[in-house]
């Protein structure tokens, strides 16, 4: 509400002489951001942290806190409540130490209806309220919230913590939602998606969003890619689905539309082979197509094939030059002729649409939803249907493969 007020074209400072104070919580708050309520509004504004099961304040600022307290931590717990760092063994960790925040206090619930197998699990015995929530608790006592237990980021060994990456972005001016979650990389193991909603009006370009992140954030921070939402996923009104939303990011991308016959065992001889590197590879798997194109690629991009496409019989080649190219679901015309060149083996969606395929053009965002067999051209402002899978295949699909399947056969009648 705060980040909407001050982007809204018409706000003013001087409508804001009577505003004394106000309390910003419910998400991670910007330190940029309460620097900036607090100068442009003139108010001496409070952070407050707290959570529904804790009904619900925990931790809040302080009138007379100093400008770092005001503005980077969530303050100190309020009367009645008592606030320690657990490590990942459950032990307690020392101040200063990063770990999961946990809170005892008289308000806090006795557990979930009629779920005792959840409440055992956020509840111990002696009353201690397990938030999932990584804090740093300062020696002198203010909190700061690092990250949410789960959501952690892990890019070649490097921690991110989307909160931290989250509250860069929403400080951008035309920013009115940001939420970052980890796609798979067969190189880092994990890359930052930052996913935007622009506020009313706001027409930024992804590059002035990164080159902002980049003065504030480590390197390794700064999200490769953004994505743009009209609205982000939520629980009604609560917190994002992060895991709806890292599902839907992780097969959204750029089409690439192929007419040739794509064949790894034909396309990958034993003379392009003598790399281990995984983007080398995919290069090979497709120079058939074009050979400049793994290098336009990101994460999610889909393949659309025009006629045919397979990746022979390799098991481990193929798999791993198609991931790492950052192929993240193939569209065909016939599944079938796909199919039956092995082209399931690489264990990433693939849906049949004839009506779909002739639509794209390459360079489209598509968003594919595997689940319901959903094909969205987000250009074009277009959704498809795709064919229903015979009941042979889909179990296969499920199995992970042919291979997989074939195995699994073996193994039952052995």
């Amino acid at each position: 509400m705060f980040a909407l007020e001050l982007n809204h074209p018409d706000f003013k400072p001087e409508r804001c002489a009577t505003l004394r104070t106000g309390i910003m919580s419910g998400a991670a708050c910007p330190p940029e951001l309460v620097s900036r309520v607090r100068e442009q509004m003139n108010c001496n504004l409070l952070v407050a942290y707290g959570l529904t099961e804790a009904a619900p304040g925990v931790t809040i600022t302080r009138l007379d806190d100093g400008p770092v307290t005001a503005t980077q931590t969530v303050g100190r717990p309020m009367e009645g409540v008592s606030l320690k760092v657990i490590g990942p063994n459950g032990e307690t960790l020392p101040d200063g130490a990063e770990g999961e925040l946990c809170v005892k206090t008289l308000t806090a619930m006795r557990g979930y209806w009629d779920d005792p197998e959840a409440t055992a699990q956020v509840v111990d015995a002696e009353g201690w309220l397990y938030t999932g929530d990584l804090a740093v608790i300062d020696p002198d006592g203010p909190v700061r919230i690092v990250g949410r237990k789960g959501e952690v980021i892990n890019r070649g060994g490097f921690k991110i913590y989307p909160g931290t990456v989250e509250m860069v972005l929403r400080s951008f001016p035309g920013v009115k939602e940001a939420a970052v979650v980890g796609v798979p990389d067969s190189v880092f193991g994990e890359l930052p998606c930052a996913c935007v909603v622009r506020a009313p009006g706001a027409d930024f370009a992804v590059e002035q969003l990164l080159a902002f992140a980049a003065e504030r954030l480590t390197d390794a921070a700064v999200p490769t890619r953004v994505l743009f939402f009209d609205a982000l996923p939520r629980r009604g009104s609560g917190p994002v689905r992060k895991d709806l939303l890292r599902e839907r990011v992780r097969i959204r991308g750029k089409a690439w539309k192929f007419g040739k016959n794509i064949d790894t065992d034909a396309i990958i001889p034993a003379r392009h082979c003598n790399t281990a590197d995984p983007r080398e590879l995919a290069q090979h798997c497709m120079e058939d197509a074009d050979p400049a194109f793994v290098k336009k690629m990101r994460r999610g991009d889909v393949i659309v094939a025009d006629t045919n496409f397979g990746c022979g019989s390799s098991r481990e080649v193929a798999p791993i030059s198609i991931k790492a190219a950052g192929v993240s679901a193939v569209i065909a015309k016939s599944f079938a002729r796909i199919f039956f060149r092995n082209s399931i083996n690489i264990g990433l969606p693939i849906l049949e649409c004839a009506l779909a395929v002739d639509a794209i053009e390459q360079g489209d965002e598509v968003e594919v939803e595997p689940a319901t067999g959903t094909i969205r051209n987000l250009t074009r402002g277009e959704s498809y249907r795709a064919e229903p899978f015979p009941d042979f295949l889909q179990r296969i699909i499920d199995r992970g493969g042919l291979l997989a399947y074939v195995e699994e056969r073996l193994a039952e009648k052995s």
